[in-house]
């Protein structure tokens, strides 16, 4: 029901499971990269992380 949801809220019609996999196979590898090159960029760094420890200081010290 969710993805229900997203396809008429985000894109005013709900898409048929066939269509789906029908256009994600027509992405080529060469349109992934693009899209991975302007995304994972060396002056834009980004860091997600899970941790048990309660401080910032803990956590800039394993990082060093």
């Amino acid at each position: 029901m969710n993805w229900l949801g997203e396809q008429l809220l985000g894109y005013g019609r709900i898409s048929q499971p066939g269509e789906v996999k029908r256009r994600l196979r027509e992405v080529t590898g060469g349109e992934i990269r693009a899209v991975a090159r302007d995304f994972f960029r060396p002056d834009r760094p980004n860091l997600a992380l899970v941790s048990p420890l309660k401080t910032p200081s803990r956590l800039a010290k394993l990082l060093r």
